[in-house]
């Protein structure tokens, strides 16, 4: 699996020329200031516009928080009071009476749904969803139906998620539909009932549904499984949908789905980019634009009034604009910004008034002027395509012959963006070089580049990075023998990987949460992947039928040809990654006299969450590189 030699393409994009040496150092940025929680972060607007929820911290743990709009933030009141893991995910009901908000246990991902009422802020959360060993989810708050939510929920059978209305006021649950064919995607109407859905056929195909009366439903068009067809919504007037499809297309476009002729219309479309969001108003389902995610996040309006909203944002704020929650009447949004230098920036804005006052920012201790840039860059692979990514230098060092990190995505069907990620900064402060690379398979390039990673995991997505870390050698940014190779999830299985099937390239690793052994890896999946398996059968391999070639992918059967420093992190309540897989490569290395260090957090999950774990976790990663990178 190791070649003994091959060409590198130079794509061009970067060509450093800076002569040898070294300047001032970065700045020491704390690293509490890395791992402490947001104190302004997730901020919604109401639907009748009179107050703004937000997540802040209490006693070190996030909780949320509520003011009247236009008052200042400092006279919020704390309206939920969890002293375990933290609050990240709220939503307001439709007539503004209550908040909803999503909580696991210690990382588990068995998510349920609690109540909170604003406006009696001493009273305990009420859970809605009281299932043990069961993960529920909000599909639809309707319009019209404000005591109503629907969602997605497995309690029945763990492996499939049914739909269901939730009553708010006091928990009663009514099924709708067994998730038996799963169904895809659902689009409701403004009473919360079920007006159409993508549902997945035997025979591999997948179906898109409306039910125009109550005698049933008819099948619109039927589209490959390969289209990936994701239904936004009904158009204004309701006589169409509005879907993402790369049918005759290598990248994901708009489309407006006629309703009685089947016959599609394409709205919008980049030739090298797939759509990333469709932005629609709330209430009357006004098409405002569409948003790609390019070298930088990018909006195009597809509406003269919201073309004018755009203008008046971009002047105000500094980087790219992303819109969020908006009153009923969908005449203020909460809209936020964000870059590599600037952790979040978070606005109101009144778009009868056109103006923009600024709410709060997450992390107002870190320093624009401290923290380093990311630039866009390419290259060419070993085999041709083109790969793109970003690099982060840190501040007052020239780019010479620096230890240098490379740090590769999750997923492995996601991508790296442009914006402030802690971990890169963090790194960066400390004086690494620290290259992202979206690989093949990565998300966002179209279908042939996604699809060119089926069955590569540990092949030629790895190859990619391995052509990344060799890339930033030849620009003379890194230093070869200070080169180091850091992951999470996906991530962690190619760091695994890169030091057992190109031992010399990289001096140490850091892994979080990644598999090490690709066969149990997939059969120990959390039930409710079971939707997955087929995917995961293509895009990996099956654990039945490739039981070898999957063997042949997993680092734990390499351990001995590894000769670098590892460190491994794993969260023992993980349900995506098992904590067996971190401790049967610790094993396997320290049985063959390898150097590995294991940190096993017991109150997390496959994500850390709480700040005192997050900060164990950058002090033992920054002890580890310094050890070995510096």
């Amino acid at each position: 699996m190791i070649r003994a030699r091959f060409l590198l393409s130079i794509g061009g994009i970067w060509l450093l020329s800076a002569a040898p040496g070294t300047a001032d150092p970065p700045s020491r940025i704390p690293i509490e200031d890395f791992a402490r929680n947001p104190q302004f972060a997730g901020a919604e607007i109401s639907p009748n516009g009179k107050q703004i929820a937000f997540i802040a911290p209490d006693h070190n743990r996030s909780n949320i928080w509520v003011c009247e709009t236009g008052a200042p933030i400092d006279s919020a009141k704390l309206v939920t009071h969890d002293p375990e893991h933290g609050i990240s995910d709220f939503r307001w009901t439709r007539d503004s009476r209550w908040l909803l908000y999503r909580q696991d246990f210690a990382g588990d991902e068995n998510f349920h749904i609690f109540r909170v009422d604003p406006s009696a802020p001493n009273k305990p959360a009420v859970d809605l969803t009281p299932f043990k060993g069961a993960q529920a989810k909000i599909v639809n708050l309707p319009n019209d139906a404000p005591n109503s939510a629907l969602i997605l929920w497995n309690n029945r059978d763990p492996h499939y998620f049914d739909l269901g209305v939730l009553d708010i006021t006091n928990g009663a649950y009514m099924m709708v539909a067994e998730n038996a064919p799963p169904k895809e995607a659902y689009v409701f109407d403004s009473h919360g009932e079920l007006a159409a859905y993508s549902k997945r056929t035997p025979n591999g195909k997948v179906d898109v549904m409306v039910r125009d009366s109550d005698s049933g439903d008819r099948t619109v068009t039927t589209y490959e499984t390969e289209d990936h067809v994701t239904l936004w919504g009904f158009n204004a007037n309701r006589s169409a949908l509005l879907l993402s499809i790369s049918r005759g297309s290598n990248t994901k476009r708009l489309t407006a789905l006629d309703l009685k002729t089947g016959e599609e219309t394409v709205i919008d479309e980049d030739p090298e980019y797939d759509l990333s969001e469709v932005l629609m108003t709330r209430r009357t389902h006004q098409l405002l634009g569409v948003a790609y995610e390019k070298e930088h996040f990018e909006i195009k309006p597809l509406n003269p009034e919201f073309q004018r909203d755009l203008e008046i944002l971009s002047k105000a704020l500094a980087g790219p604009v992303h819109l969020g929650s908006m009153t009923d009447d969908e005449q203020r949004w909460i809209v936020d910004t964000t870059s590599p230098t600037d952790p979040g920036s978070i606005y109101l804005y009144d778009r009868s008034l056109g103006k923009v006052n600024l709410l709060g920012r997450p992390f107002p201790w870190l320093k624009p002027e401290a923290l380093a840039d990311m630039k866009p860059m390419a290259f060419n692979s070993r085999d041709g395509w083109k790969l793109h990514g970003y690099l982060s230098l840190p501040r007052g060092v020239k780019p010479r012959g620096l230890p240098a990190i490379v740090m590769v995505h999750g997923g492995p069907h996601a991508r790296d963006i442009w914006g402030y990620d802690s971990t890169v900064q963090f790194l960066a402060n400390r004086g690494y070089a620290v290259l992202q690379i979206n690989f093949r398979g990565a998300t966002g390039y179209g279908d042939k580049f996604r699809r060119a990673g089926d069955r590569e995991w540990g092949g030629k997505m790895l190859d990619d990075v391995i052509d990344g870390a060799r890339w930033l050698v030849q620009q003379g940014v890194a230093d070869p023998k200070r080169m180091g190779i850091f992951g999470g999830s996906y991530g962690g299985y190619a760091a695994l990987s890169a030091l057992a099937f190109h031992p010399k390239v990289f001096a140490c690793g850091v892994d979080l949460s990644g598999p090490s052994n690709l066969i149990t890896f997939l059969q120990t999946q959390p039930p409710y992947w079971a939707d997955a398996r087929t995917a995961f059968a293509r895009g990996v391999g099956d654990p039945e039928k490739d039981a070898d070639f999957l063997r042949s992918r997993s680092p734990l059967f390499f351990a001995d040809k590894i000769k670098a420093p590892i460190f491994i992190a794993q969260g023992e309540n993980d349900p995506r990654v098992k904590r067996s897989e971190s401790d049967r490569m610790v094993e396997a290395l320290r049985k063959n006299g390898k150097s590995v260090e294991y940190l096993l957090t017991a109150d997390e999950g496959h994500d850390y969450g709480t700040p005192e774990n997050n900060l164990e976790l950058f002090q033992k990663i920054e002890a580890f590189l310094d050890k070995y990178l510096k």
